[in-house]
């Protein structure tokens, strides 16, 4: 009798204790076949050429507009001179009428050369940068002034692309003068895309590009991981 009356109990707290787990299970499912999730951009030049210079590697955080790599600009410095005499000369014979132009024109073009000196500086520091170490005064200061001088460009190439959006009278030398800036614009635009950067913040993944490498415009070459979202993809029993 002894024997069963100190059993009864034992008997008793594993009924509850299956009883609790059971109601646990239920309320609280758990499983261990789950994922880490986020969002993936693939980096693509907007433009063809071979690599002449690779800022990141794999794992490296970046930050939206940060370098990442450089195509040689050799050819698209040709066209850019190219588009930009024949600007110059369809402004001058437009004479007034295309003065607005001319001088957004001249903006863009110091806004670009600007932006150019900032990247010497950045890719200076980074490149006197040690591997693995967190970043350097030197190295956050050269990254803030090409952030700034990006903005800066975007703003002069937003207004020299209105100013061509501006009516004018109709002539032969004003619709020369159009034809001219549309064609710099793109020149212009192609020069500074030979800079690929980081189109969000997040974490550089399988970079394999290497300088000497020949790369097409839209070409996937590598990704990034963002990370302003995660989130976790649990797959559960159908019966949880």
């Amino acid at each position: 009798g002894l024997r069963k009356r100190l059993g009864e109990p034992w008997i008793v707290a594993t009924v509850a204790g299956a009883f609790v787990y059971s109601r646990h299970a239920v309320l609280y499912p758990s499983t261990e076949n789950a994922y880490t999730g986020s969002n993936i951009v693939r980096v693509a030049s907007d433009v063809s050429g071979p690599v002449i210079h690779v800022y990141v590697h794999t794992d490296e955080s970046v930050k939206t507009g940060d370098p990442l790599f450089d195509i040689d600009p050799i050819l698209y410095d040709a066209a850019l001179r190219n588009a930009r005499a024949q600007f110059d000369a369809a402004a001058d014979a437009a004479g007034t009428a295309g003065e607005n132009l001319k001088k957004a024109a001249d903006t863009l073009e110091q806004k670009r050369a600007a932006l150019e000196d900032a990247l010497k500086t950045y890719r200076d520091a980074k490149d006197a940068q040690a591997p693995e170490a967190p970043p350097s005064d030197q190295l956050n200061t050269a990254e803030s002034a090409w952030q700034e001088a990006l903005k800066a460009y975007k703003e002069a190439e937003d207004a020299f692309n209105k100013e061509q959006d501006k009516s004018l009278t109709v002539t032969t030398p004003t619709v020369q003068l159009r034809a001219a800036s549309a064609q710099l614009s793109k020149a212009t635009h192609d020069r500074v895309k030979t800079h690929a950067t980081s189109p969000s913040d997040g974490i550089v993944s399988n970079v394999t590009l290497r300088p000497g490498n020949t790369v097409q415009a839209g070409q996937p070459l590598f990704a990034i991981i963002e990370a302003n979202r995660w989130w976790v993809d649990a797959n559960f029993k159908e019966t949880d």
